[in-house]
């Protein structure tokens, strides 16, 4: 992207992710009691059902049936496009922003698949499941390692069969999967908090005017 923008004339280019908002997280709760209570979903994504999304949603919606739950902004028209398309065994319903969070405190592994693939890696779920103690396992290939130690605090995949292979995996392999998980929880408080950002983008802004000025 850096290189992009100087192409198209930018003289300065800056990265300045997407962050952990307060309000998409339980502030109460901390390492001692994240993974604390009940996590009775097994797999879960909550996120708009776009097209080039629907193949690999249904492929996790078949391999696991009822244990794979799918949430997002949808209508009856993009459900029956869903199941007729697909032949998915299963309805998306929409649900409210205050629901995320008690849905995300019931799950065991929440899977990430972003709208363009590994170049729009960033979304606010790769930041929501970590901090609600889910999880997670992500597209994005190399540019996962911007935001987390791969393989310690998020796990990759490439492709719908990785992914239900690695689901199917730290589901039998709870210790595993909830090291993961602690690890993903610790990242996004320590790195990853909206204030955090917003001290950064403070940083950035002096830093640019400084640069302008010389």
């Amino acid at each position: 992207m850096e290189e992009k923008l100087r192409y198209a004339g930018a003289r300065n280019a800056d990265f300045w992710p997407l962050a952990l908002f307060d309000i998409a997280f339980d502030a109460t709760k901390d390492e001692s009691t994240i993974l604390a209570g009940e996590r009775d979903i097994d797999v879960l994504f909550i996120g708009a059902p776009y097209p080039n999304k629907m193949p690999l949603l249904a492929r996790v919606k078949k391999a696991f049936g009822r244990r794979a739950r799918i949430y997002g902004a949808s209508t009856w028209k993009w459900n029956v496009w869903f199941n007729v398309r697909h032949r998915v065994p299963g309805w998306i319903r929409p649900v409210k922003w205050e629901e995320y969070v008690p849905l995300y405190q019931r799950t065991k592994i929440g899977f990430n698949v972003h709208n363009r693939g590994d170049y729009t890696v960033g979304s606010y779920r790769l930041l929501e499941l970590p901090g609600n103690g889910v999880m997670q396992i992500s597209d994005g290939g190399e540019y996962l390692q911007s935001y987390y130690d791969v393989g310690k605090e998020v796990v990759g995949y490439r492709g719908a069969d990785e992914l239900i292979d690695r689901i199917r995996y730290y589901l039998d392999h709870d210790d595993e999967r909830r090291d993961i998980a602690l690890n993903g929880y610790r990242r996004v408080m320590k790195d990853h908090r909206l204030k955090l950002r917003m001290r950064q983008a403070g940083e950035l802004i002096e830093r640019g005017i400084a640069n302008r000025g010389r």
